[in-house]
Formats: structure tokens, C-alpha cells, sequence
């Protein structure tokens, strides 16, 4: 019975447990997220729809120019869209890396960020639970030394 209170009293004095990784990173995307789920590069269904586009979108810009309705050489239009695509692409990458380096939106600080979180709470609860039993043991001998004294 007495065993039963100190394990309630232990409980009642500890944080909730702290959320996984994976739900603090599902509730930051659903939050942020204004794109539906089929343009959005954070979730599956956007990542192979903008793959798909990327793929795609030379192809066809690389027919309708070779067409009897440009006319043009099809080597040096390839010439032109490989380059200009690459190029493109790689300062859109490059502007996306420096806007999360200047947000400080990285994958490694998001996760620094939430093990320190966690590691504050866990530190939290062991410090909760040595002043519970701190206090715990202070009232046995209290009850100890009230026995032991005659009325």
C-alpha cells in the first residue's frame, strides 16, 4: 500500500513525455505548408510530381522548338537547353541553400534543437524525482522518529 503511494506521488510530479522527432517535424510541415499536397517538395506526392516536371518540361520545350514551327537545329537547341536548365536550376538550389542557412531552418539544427529540448526535459524529471524522494524519505523518518517517541 505504501509502495502504491510513492509510485502515485512520483507520477504526479512528472512532465508529459516528450513528442519523437518525427511528430515535431509532421506538425512543423502542416503548419507551414500552404501548397497542396501534390506541389509541396516536403511531402511524397510533391516530390514526384516537380521530379516528373523537371524531367518532362525540357522534353517539351526541346520539341516545340525543334518543330517546323521554330525550325530550329535540335544539337544546338539541346546545347541551349541543357546549359540554361542547369544553370537555372543550380542558382535556384543555391538561392534555396542560403535561405535556409539564413533562417537557420537546417535538418541539423531542427534536430540539435529538439535532442537539447528533450535532454532539458528528461533532466527536468530526474530532478523531480530526487526531490520526491528526497521528500519521501524525509516523512518515513519523520513517521519513524514520531513511533519511536512516547506519548
Amino acid at each position: 500500500n505504501n509502495n502504491n503511494n510513492n509510485n502515485n506521488v512520483k507520477t504526479s510530479f512528472m512532465f508529459s513525455k516528450p513528442q519523437t522527432t518525427l511528430q515535431l517535424s509532421a506538425e512543423n510541415n502542416n503548419s507551414a505548408s500552404k501548397l497542396p499536397f501534390w506541389l509541396d517538395p516536403g511531402t511524397r506526392g510533391g516530390a514526384i510530381v516537380l521530379s516528373v516536371l523537371l524531367f518532362v518540361v525540357p522534353i517539351i520545350v526541346y520539341a516545340v522548338l525543334t518543330s517546323p514551327l521554330f525550325g530550329l537545329d535540335g544539337i544546338e537547341v539541346g546545347k541551349y537547353i541543357g546549359i540554361g536548365f542547369t544553370f537555372i536550376l543550380t542558382i535556384l538550389w543555391v538561392a534555396t541553400y542560403i535561405f535556409r542557412v539564413a533562417t537557420k531552418d537546417m535538418t541539423y539544427v531542427s534536430i540539435a534543437e529538439q535532442n537539447i529540448a528533450e535532454q532539458n526535459i528528461m533532466e527536468m524529471n530526474i530532478m523531480e524525482q530526487r526531490r520526491v524522494s528526497i521528500l519521501l524519505h524525509s516523512i518515513r523518518a519523520t513517521k519513524t522518529i514520531l513511533r519511536m517517541t512516547p506519548c
